[in-house]
């Protein structure tokens, strides 16, 4: 029995250890990354996306019908690049963390079926959380920077509106091909 004793010890310390972790409360850079991972993995309920945030965010989320939530949820992304905080300024009970993350996505699909581009956006945001019940909370997001790289050329083709004259679109003409005036 005496041999089996340590064992014993070790096991407890361990389980211990890993329910006081579990049980910690997550800081504001790890309570960001959670939140950023359901929201663009998707197909999460609106009480739990709520959670993450307090305020107008919340409100906001709050205020939209099941049909608007469910376009809001379905966000139809590819990750390319995992949300990473690259800097991060706390002062009282409030931490802004400036986060960036690539992602790709298909713009553009015509309602009749046509294929859209896929693009590749990379991000830079800044995100304020502040303490709510003991918990990190989400209160704002600014966008600081988006960068929207086409991976397919676009085709832009100028056409006249249907009511200007045939050519209109085209810009000035010479003076040699100008109508002749009174």
């Amino acid at each position: 029995m005496a041999a089996g004793r340590p064992l014993l010890v070790a096991s407890l310390l361990f389980a211990s250890l890993l329910l006081a972790s579990c049980s910690r409360e997550a800081g504001p850079e790890a309570r960001l990354k959670t939140y950023l991972d359901l929201r663009l993995s998707g197909g999460h309920g609106k009480e739990e996306i709520m959670g993450f945030l307090m305020g107008g965010m919340r409100d906001d989320i709050a205020r939209m019908s099941p049909e608007e939530y469910r376009v809001f949820d379905a966000i139809g992304i590819r990750r390319l690049k995992a949300p990473r905080v690259v800097a991060r300024r706390c002062r009282g009970g409030a931490c802004f963390l400036t986060y960036t993350f690539k992602y790709s996505k298909r713009l553009f699909d015509s309602p009749a079926g046509g294929r859209g581009k896929d693009v590749e956006v990379e991000v830079k945001k800044v995100a304020r959380l502040e303490q709510e019940g003991g918990q990190w909370k989400i209160s704002a997001v600014d966008n600081t920077k988006s960068f929207v790289k086409f991976n397919k050329p676009i085709d832009v083709a100028l056409q006249a509106p249907s009511d200007s004259p045939a050519g209109a679109a085209d810009g000035p003409r010479p003076a040699s091909e100008a109508p002749a005036g009174p």
